[in-house]
C-alpha cells in the first residue's frame, strides 16, 4: 500500500509519498517541491500553481486565498474584509455563498465556488502523485 499526504496551504500546497517509511515530497513537473496555491482561468485552458502565475490572461482571473472563502456567506463577515481591497481578483456573494467572478460584466462572465478553486489544486496535487508513483486513479 502506498500512502501520499497533500498540505492545502493557503498560500503554498504540497503533495508528499511516505518511503522507506519516510515522508518524500514530490516535485511538481517545474522541479519545485511546493506549488503556489493558485489557478489561473486562461481562455482555453486552467492552469494551477507557477504556471498559472505566468499565464498570459485578466489578472482578475488569476485566483489565489480560496481558503480564505470557503464557508462564508456573506463577503461583509470575513475576519478580512479589509484586505478584499487588495485583491486583483473580483469577488461576490450568490446563493448564499461567497465566490470568485471571472470575467466580470462581460458576456462571459462565471461565477467559481473557493471550493471548486481548492479541488483544482488538490486535483493538480493529485496528478504529480500519480505521475511519481506511477500509479493511475489513486482514491483521496
Amino acid at each position: 500500500m502506498v500512502s501520499i499526504g497533500i498540505d492545502l496551504g493557503t498560500t503554498y500546497s504540497c503533495v508528499a509519498v511516505i518511503e522507506n517509511d519516510k515522508p518524500t515530497a514530490i516535485q511538481s513537473d517545474d522541479g519545485k517541491y511546493i506549488i503556489p496555491s493558485v489557478v489561473a482561468f486562461c481562455d482555453d485552458e486552467i492552469l494551477v500553481g507557477n504556471p498559472a502565475l505566468e499565464c498570459n490572461t485578466e489578472l482578475s482571473n488569476i485566483l489565489y486565498d480560496s481558503k480564505r472563502l470557503i464557508g462564508w456567506p456573506i463577503l461583509n463577515d470575513l475576519p478580512i474584509a479589509d484586505d478584499r481591497q487588495l485583491w486583483p481578483f473580483n469577488v461576490d456573494t450568490r446563493n448564499n455563498s461567497a465566490g470568485y467572478v471571472l470575467n466580470k460584466g462581460k458576456s462571459n462572465e462565471k461565477f467559481v465556488l473557493p471550493e471548486e478553486v481548492s479541488a483544482k489544486i488538490l486535483k493538480s496535487l493529485k496528478d504529480q502523485a500519480e505521475a511519481r508513483l506511477g500509479y493511475h486513479n489513486i482514491e483521496l
